[in-house]
């Protein structure tokens, strides 16, 4: 047999414990401020002016100050219009001896009621005058805000140290046989 060499190396063992690290974390609940946006509008509403004055006296209609004095000015022109009628049908009566006999007859014609008398408009009557005014609207947005209040939280740690053993688990061996 010959000579049988066993050689067996060296082992080594490591054990660790690790380290430990623990977090205690305390915070107070935050808080918010809300300022919320405005909008602020100013509105100028719109408007329509309507003058009906020059269409109302194209047709005869006016302030009754202007109508009154109209009416007074027409009747006071009738009044002297009749006036000056029965004068002048006076005067032809009178002269009925020039042997004028179709005065009578003509008077009473120029008298009697059958006559009627219209007026009519003789210009377009004026439109009234219509104004249009516009509106306004104005905005003013103010900005809002959001605003986090906290207050300061705590942080604890706890640790423990780790450790690293290294140990010889199996010795160098030299098996020699012969």
């Amino acid at each position: 047999m010959g000579l049988t060499i066993h050689q067996v190396g060296t082992k080594l063992g490591i054990k660790t414990n690790w380290a430990d690290l623990h977090l205690e974390i305390k915070t107070d609940p935050f808080s918010l401020q809300i300022n919320e946006p405005r909008l602020e509008l100013k509105i100028q509403d719109p408007e329509i002016k309507i003058d009906h004055r020059q269409a109302k006296a194209g047709q005869g209609w006016y302030p009754w100050l202007t109508l009154l004095n109209r009416l007074a000015q027409r009747s006071k022109q009738k009044v002297l219009e009749a006036i000056g009628q029965i004068a002048r049908q006076g005067d032809e009566l009178a002269r009925i001896e020039e042997n004028r006999p179709d005065i009578i007859v003509r008077q009473a014609l120029e008298n009697s009621p059958d006559e009627v008398v219209l007026e009519f408009l003789e210009n377009q009557p004026a439109m009234p005058k219509i104004e249009l005014i516009q509106g306004k609207i104005e905005g003013d947005l103010k900005k809002g805000q959001v605003a986090v209040l906290t207050k300061k939280g705590q942080i604890r740690n706890y640790t423990s140290n780790g450790r690293v053993e290294i140990y010889m688990a199996q010795r160098p061996q030299i098996d020699i046989q012969w």
